[in-house]
């Protein structure tokens, strides 16, 4: 397998794999939401909890957002620290259900702040980035400072950084669909950068993918890989790279790419 080959293939799957597929996908619960705000949020929670079997994930997230209701910016925002800490969620894996109500009072205190998450993103990004990696490390510095006093723990985990390796997928994946244009999966909110800055959200089919036509030489699937995949994608598509990412992941969920 070639990269040329690769190159072909994306463009036969892309028109196939496309926003009929979203409800098996976690951006469709961004979907159920008409206010920016109530899709910005709903859409950093359900891609901090999308790792994991597919369907436990979907589980996880749905019975969050059953708790934050149809208004969960409003309803998170008016919160009270006792109404958050009355919180029944089991977690998801091995993120505990107090990692995700500390998650949800950080974001309360951002939100009240900032008021979006989209402000504080922009506060770190320079237009002469290469990509959106500094400014995905200052966001991360800017979320987790007010956690040392107590302890971060397990809770770090919602902010991994490109500096420690991490390719930060989840992450990734959120930007993803903040920032490329609206076209019935990814929802174009954010208009301060470009989506050619975007880096891939490298997952288990994005990264048996770049393997097998061997776009990357790279065996551990960190922020280099990550780079390098997207450096790819933008020998066909300069200006949105990612707008190959949703048709390769589930193209890999449907028939798997090891055994093409």
């Amino acid at each position: 397998m070639t990269k040329e080959t690769a190159k072909r293939f994306l463009h036969q799957i892309v028109s196939s794999y496309n926003r009929h597929l979203i409800k098996t996908d976690p951006v469709s619960f961004v979907h159920r939401y008409a206010e920016p705000l109530d899709q910005e949020l709903v859409a950093f929670l359900s891609a901090e909890l999308a790792f994991g079997n597919a369907k436990s994930l979907m589980a996880s997230i749905e019975k969050l957002l059953k708790i934050l209701g149809h208004r969960p910016h409003q309803f998170l925002t008016e919160a009270t620290e006792k109404q958050l800490d009355k919180i029944d969620h089991s977690g998801h894996r091995w993120i505990r259900g107090h990692h995700l109500i500390q998650l949800l009072k950080l974001l309360r205190s951002v939100y009240r702040k900032e008021g979006s998450l989209e402000k504080l993103f922009l506060r770190g990004y320079a237009p002469g980035d290469l990509d959106v990696g500094p400014a995905l490390e200052k966001f991360c510095e800017g979320m987790l400072p007010p956690l040392k006093k107590g302890g971060q723990g397990g809770f770090s985990y919602f902010f991994p950084t490109p500096s420690n390796g991490s390719a930060c997928k989840r992450l990734n994946m959120f930007l993803r669909w903040m920032v490329r244009p609206a076209d019935g999966i990814d929802l174009g909110l954010w208009k301060g950068i470009p989506p050619s800055k975007l880096i891939i959200p490298l997952d288990t089919h994005l990264y048996q993918f770049a393997r097998k036509f061997k776009i990357t030489c790279r065996k551990t699937p960190d922020w280099k890989m990550a780079k390098e995949i997207t450096e790819f994608l933008k020998q066909m598509d300069p200006e949105d790279p990612l707008r190959f990412d949703f048709a390769i992941c589930h193209y890999g969920m449907e028939r798997g790419w090891k055994g093409r």
